[in-house]
């Protein structure tokens, strides 16, 4: 399930439950290889193993940037998510290649 699968990768929070189908777009891509995904106003972390890639940036074009309260909340998600990686090894490797701007 998704909630195994996040062990070691940000973890679970039950108010993921409600994006779990939905469309999303990879915000970041974590040296570890966990995704930072946008969900309109919510930001989460997740095991590339529980995401499927709905289509590809096509790498060209302006992308408007997050606002600045945005990039406030998800530099305070990255600060906890690095302590967290810090702490964890990663044995699995995801089998796709996941970008920032593609649809998850």
């Amino acid at each position: 399930t998704v909630q195994e699968l996040q062990k070691g990768h940000g973890g679970w929070n039950d108010d993921m439950e409600a994006i779990l189908g939905k469309e999303g777009k990879v915000f970041i891509v974590l040296p570890g290889g966990d995704i930072i995904t946008d969900f309109g106003r919510r930001h989460w972390r997740f095991n590339p193993l529980c995401l499927n890639i709905r289509s590809q940036s096509s790498g060209t074009g302006e992308r408007k940037g997050p606002s600045c309260d945005e990039r406030n909340n998800l530099f305070m998600q990255l600060l906890l998510a690095a302590a967290s990686a810090a702490a964890e090894s990663h044995s699995e490797k995801p089998t796709k290649k996941i970008a920032v701007g593609d649809t998850v």
